[in-house]
């Protein structure tokens, strides 16, 4: 596309191609009604502003790389080598009291199997308020236990057992997430160039550094270096490390391991893994038409993007910067990936807190 272009070329070029990209769907006329019944929708008046600021970027950075508007570092793997981008800024993730977590779900007694909520409150109509008080039944004594040391011990066995009972998006599978150190989350967010089976090009992610958080994202300069992103990826994991992400249960996660298997490179990764929208549709689903990050982002961070490319559309911007070999649209890529995992840590902050809030200690 030419950077010289006018605004109403530059519109109808963008609008065809998405015609032809059915990743997502242009709603002509900026319709509200068809926006809300579609898949992946963008409004048409958005997308004509984001075709005259991509002619624009195209045009600022014609003559400039990568290394010139975005600052990082090339690392090198034994798959080749990918750019390496850093931001840090100030983020603290409180830090509970794990004596009072686990008194929190000791008072639950629907982690024994085999007691549902109605057994439950026979139980505590007759004076068990807590698991450690069925150690004495003849009854339930041996699951008793169980459960005692599954919640002392914490992990993900821990987080099944809630979950099997309550569901992902239930405030006490949450409050699990209370039992590890900040410094254990790592907040994950890909961009890839469409979806499934074909290359990603960016992971980002963020992990607590006392109180900041440090986000990096791992740059494919062009596809051949997908597998070098991935294997950089692999390196900053530990045995520790717990999943922090918007859908990376059903998205995120499938999709690295599916590229890892098309290198044929080991796709273990760790097994803990807190999704928010889970937790999303379980608070905010009566009171917000959707459940989507940049709607999470406005109603509760008070964050409001301008100018922010919608991820349906950033394989085009990508691929636009691989045809003319301009770094221009990697910029507002590269923006959008970091608020994304900015606004998941603060997201997280927030659901932590009303997890906490919704279970008396006392």
């Amino acid at each position: 596309m030419s950077s010289g272009m006018p605004f109403c070329a530059v519109s109808q070029e963008f609008l065809e191609q998405a015609d032809a990209n059915r990743d997502y769907q242009v709603i002509h006329h900026d319709n509200v009604f068809r926006y809300g019944l579609s898949h992946q929708p963008v409004m048409e008046s958005v997308y004509c502003d984001l075709g005259v600021l991509l002619a624009s970027l195209l045009d600022q950075y014609k003559d400039c790389s990568i290394p010139d508007v975005l600052t990082g570092t090339t690392i090198s793997t034994e798959c080749g080598s990918c750019y390496l981008i850093e931001h840090t800024q100030p983020l603290t993730i409180p830090c509970y009291a794990k004596e009072d977590i686990q008194k929190i779900l000791f008072r639950d007694l629907t982690l024994i199997r085999g007691i549902g909520k109605k057994r439950a409150a026979f139980l505590r109509q007759r004076g068990c308020q807590d698991v450690r008080d069925l150690v004495w039944s003849r009854h339930y004594a041996h699951r008793a236990h169980d459960s005692i040391d599954i919640i002392e011990s914490g992990g993900k066995r821990l987080y099944q057992e809630v979950a099997r009972w309550h569901g992902h998006s239930h405030p006490l599978t949450l409050l699990t997430s209370g039992l590890y150190p900040p410094e254990s989350f790592m907040f994950l967010d890909i961009e890839t160039l469409g979806m499934f089976c074909r290359p990603l090009f960016l992971i980002g992610t963020g992990i607590i550094r006392g109180n900041s958080i440090h986000i990096s994202q791992f740059l494919a300069q062009d596809i051949w270096q997908e597998a070098a992103v991935l294997e950089a990826f692999q390196k900053t994991m530990q045995d520790t490390t717990v999943f922090v992400s918007f859908n990376g249960k059903s998205f995120d996660i499938p999709y690295i391991k599916s590229r890892l298997a098309y290198y044929d490179k080991e796709q273990e990764l760790p097994n803990l893994h807190y999704d928010l929208l889970h937790c999303a549709r379980h608070y905010m689903k009566k009171n917000l038409c959707d459940c989507r990050l940049n709607t999470l982002e406005e109603h509760i961070l008070g964050i409001r993007r301008e100018m922010d490319v919608p991820g349906a559309m950033v394989p085009e911007w990508y691929e636009t910067y691989r045809i003319h070999k301009n770094p221009g649209p990697l910029i507002p890529i590269i923006h959008h990936n970091r608020q994304d995992i900015i606004s998941l840590a603060e997201l997280f902050v927030y659901f932590q807190k009303l997890a906490y809030g919704d279970h008396s200690v006392s």
